[in-house]
């Protein structure tokens, strides 16, 4: 005989998940937001031996540079926090200038979505550069998403909420 299913048919039976009411931390990194790349390679030999060598990319070192200090500048001097948090992305890309007045009516409008490259996940790659900044260690990220939209101001935004335990959340009439 197998062992039951312990895994909650739907996550709604999983009951609420409570977030603080306040986020952690905003903060927003002007201009177009940048995919993460994968690193890059060269092959190398050091005393007859061939290793593979990877690097980060310099304007990817140089983003992944920005976005640290925009979050150190929005957390103003306080420490990483040690909760489970949620991480909510918005990516706003730029609106393409080749298109007519109606299509960047209707991106601005959300009518249309920016459903091409760069994709959602490259995104979410961020919680790496924020580690030991937002949070000890990115695997304290338990919810997390990403949206897409166009705006004549791209931008990439974070807001990271920290969970509240059940003994921390306030009593219901």
């Amino acid at each position: 005989m197998s062992e039951p299913d312990v895994q909650l048919a739907l996550l709604a039976d999983a009951g609420p998940l409570v977030l603080a009411d306040a986020p952690f931390v905003t903060f927003e990194l002007l201009g177009e937001p940048r995919a993460w790349s994968r690193p890059g390679a060269v092959i190398r030999t050091t005393k007859g031996h061939a290793y593979i060598h990877w690097y980060v990319r310099e304007e990817e070192a140089q983003y992944r540079e920005a976005l640290q200090w925009c979050a150190k500048a929005a957390l103003r001097g306080r420490e990483p926090t040690l909760k489970p948090v949620a991480l909510l992305i918005h990516a706003f890309m730029p609106i393409p200038i080749s298109w007519t007045v109606r299509e960047r009516m209707d991106a601005r409008a959300g009518a249309i979505l920016p459903s091409g490259k760069p994709d959602w996940d490259n995104f979410g790659k961020i919680m790496d550069a924020l580690k030991g900044i937002v949070w000890g260690d990115d695997a304290a990220v338990v919810d997390g998403r990403v949206i897409k939209r166009y705006s004549d101001k791209p931008a990439l935004r974070v807001e990271v909420r920290e969970y509240v335990a059940p003994k921390e959340r306030p009593a219901t009439a």
